[in-house]
């Protein structure tokens, strides 16, 4: 508990260390299959040095190009006014005699067959789909667990009131009865860690307008 009251849970603590070594990585991995490419004299190891190179630059570029978001602060702020988004300079404002209630959802993938590697090309196969998991957890974009925080207000047309959470509104079913099936999805990184302490902050601040931790269907694509 801060100081008047209020209750700050950092969503971004855990981006600078997780951003560094996968850059670290990226780059080692592009340095090794350029190096190969360049330095090998057979034309199959050449083609398979620089596709190496080629193809982790595509991540590497968009890490470099998201690096300013994804190293800006982002907290949730819970006090006697209400519920409060801030994302580097920026913070919205949302009183609590606005909110029907907020919780957190998360999905969970369904359980996939693991396939003994029996080949080369099958531990290749893990190896790269292992590493463009972390590169995705990263970026934020991992699909093997996704928490939201997900606020409910009582009326839709505060999606018009607050422009700045625009891009965060979501239609969808309630968790429980009697919520409006219209919200805000604020995705959150995917660190239970983080969550629980929003639920910690939210029974402190907020415990009648708190809906708990809530699984909502699995929204991926199975492989």
């Amino acid at each position: 508990m801060g100081e008047h009251g209020q209750v700050r849970v950092g969503l971004g603590r855990s981006n600078g260390s997780v951003v560094v070594l996968v850059l670290a990585f990226l780059l080692i991995v592009i340095f090794a299959g350029g190096y190969g490419g360049w330095t090998s004299t057979q034309t199959s190891a050449r083609v398979i040095g620089f596709g190496v190179a080629a193809g982790f630059m595509v991540p590497l570029v968009m890490m470099v190009v998201r690096l300013p978001r994804l190293l800006r602060p982002r907290w949730v702020v819970l006090d006697a006014v209400g519920l409060r988004i801030q994302h580097g300079p920026e913070e919205v404002v949302v009183p609590w005699p606005e909110i029907v209630g907020f919780g957190l959802g998360y999905e969970v993938p369904p359980a996939e067959r693991f396939a003994v590697p029996l080949s080369k090309d099958d531990v290749a196969d893990l190896a790269k789909d292992y590493l463009a998991g972390r590169v995705q957890e990263a970026l934020q974009v991992s699909d093997k667990r996704r928490i939201a925080l997900e606020i409910y207000p009582w009326h839709p047309a505060a999606e018009q009131y607050y422009r700045k959470l625009a891009p965060y509104w979501k239609r969808d079913v309630p968790p429980v009865a009697g919520l409006p099936d219209f919200l805000w999805r604020f995705p959150m990184p995917p660190v239970v860690s983080i969550g629980q302490a929003v639920e910690q902050g939210a029974r402190v601040v907020a415990p009648q307008r708190w809906l708990g931790w809530f699984q909502r269907p699995w929204s991926g694509s199975a492989k």
